[in-house]
């Protein structure tokens, strides 16, 4: 008998979901500390700690992810 795993939803903080949007939306790291008012290390740190939840490696993907789970409006 075969399991078939679903896909769990990682849980975002909210600031997380935050960049999640504006990385769908197009906006670079320095545009996103502008919009936030963070600085780009921080936000470095965000994208990272973001890409880590989704188990995936750059924007496109994360956008992709996000959408597919339903994180992404």
């Amino acid at each position: 008998q075969l399991a078939i795993e679903q896909e769990t939803q990682p849980v975002l903080s909210a600031r997380e979901h935050e960049i999640l949007q504006l990385i769908a939306a197009g906006k670079s790291n320095v545009e996103l500390g502008i919009i936030l008012g963070i600085s780009p290390a921080t936000v470095a740190t965000y994208v990272k700690r973001l890409f880590a939840k989704l188990g995936v490696h750059d924007r496109v993907a994360a956008a992709i992810t996000g959408l597919r789970l339903g994180m992404v409006a």
